[in-house]
């Protein structure tokens, strides 16, 4: 990390949450380069000695106010010679003007970026998420729609439960009279099938009970179907 200024501590904090095996530190004041190692577990090293450590280093901030590049080609290119790892060296130019040679992108192992170039990339991350924007809107108003379906049913229970409770008061009033008036004997394949058709019945109520309510005013439909069914 070469600088130590406020782009730089936002770099530093942002690799808090990566794993690396050395940070090397650098900025012209030293002792904010001692600082920020010592907050970041890392190294200071003095600005003048920075090309000793390219070579070794994978990834490379440049964040400084320098008003000309600090990075030059041949000094790269150098430290790329002296390199033993086969990865391409990442480096990042942060700064503003650049301080790193634009000739050092053209290098063949190293990848170059630019602050041009991550704006780039924010954008076109943006845009994706921006397209995924409307794919997100649908899954919404469909659990929306579930979820008001579901909340419709349950301003429905109340009033089902009711029209099953009536239907069974009903079906023993009624087949204790039937039985009372006909002298028949109370049996348990009539109370059972009593018992069924009163379910076919109710089911059928209720199926067409919450169908029509979807199209009329909850409350007063409520009322009315209470009303409708004694209830």
């Amino acid at each position: 990390m070469i600088g130590a200024g406020q782009t730089g501590q936002l770099v530093l904090n942002s690799l808090r949450k990566s794993t690396f095996k050395s940070l090397h530190i650098a900025n012209r004041t030293y002792a904010k380069a001692e600082e920020l190692s010592q907050l970041h577990g890392g190294k200071s090293i003095r600005l003048e000695d920075v090309d000793q450590y390219l070579a070794d280093s994978d990834i490379i901030f440049v964040a400084t106010d320098s008003p000309e590049p600090l990075l030059k080609t041949v000094t790269v290119k150098e430290a790329l010679q002296q390199r033993k790892q086969q990865q391409k060296q990442l480096l990042f130019d942060l700064s503003v003007p650049r301080n790193v040679e634009k000739e050092v992108g053209t290098l063949t192992d190293i990848e170059l970026y630019t602050i041009d170039d991550l704006i780039r990339i924010v954008k076109s991350t943006n845009q994706k998420r921006l397209k995924e924007i409307s794919a997100a809107m649908e899954i919404i108003h469909h659990t929306e729609n579930n979820f008001m379906t579901w909340k419709h049913e349950q301003e429905l229970v109340p009033t089902i439960i009711k029209i099953k409770k009536n239907f069974q008061q009903l079906n023993k009033t009624e087949m204790e009279e039937f039985m009372k008036i006909r002298s028949i004997k109370k049996d348990e394949l009539l109370s059972e099938y009593s018992h069924h058709i009163t379910e076919k019945f109710a089911r059928v109520f209720i199926k067409n009970l919450k169908e029509i309510s979807k199209k009329a005013d909850r409350k007063d439909f409520i009322s009315m179907a209470e009303e409708f069914f004694e209830l």
